[in-house]
């Protein structure tokens, strides 16, 4: 599915921050994942709003617990489905460590 406009600079603005991405292939998929506390449910939404095409269920509201702290917080989240229009944004700003062998944001990579 090709991204519009409005879904193009709502995602590369918010992986410049807050946003992130997930891969299940080992960076040969990805899907957009956006996740806030509870009192910023209206961002959420609103972000949801502008990538609903790319989602096949709603916002989920969660708990989660900090064992470090043993504090509970509140959030809520979506993803979109993986689609191949994210891998341009997955190159630009992830890299691959492979000594954790993990995908990592890298903001300074391409700026």
């Amino acid at each position: 599915m090709a991204l519009t406009i409005i879904q193009k600079d709502l995602i590369f603005g918010t992986l410049l921050g807050d946003g992130n991405l997930q891969t299940f292939r080992n960076g040969k998929t990805w899907r957009y994942r956006a996740l806030h506390k509870a009192a910023h449910e209206s961002y959420l939404r609103h972000k949801y709003d502008v990538l609903q095409a790319l989602c096949d269920s709603p916002p989920t509201y969660g708990s989660t617990v900090d064992t470090r702290t043993g504090t509970t917080s509140s959030r809520w989240y979506f993803n979109t489905l993986v689609t191949p229009s994210l891998n341009f944004y997955a190159n630009m700003f992830y890299t691959y460590e492979p000594v954790t062998q993990r995908w990592v944001k890298d903001t300074s990579k391409s700026f």
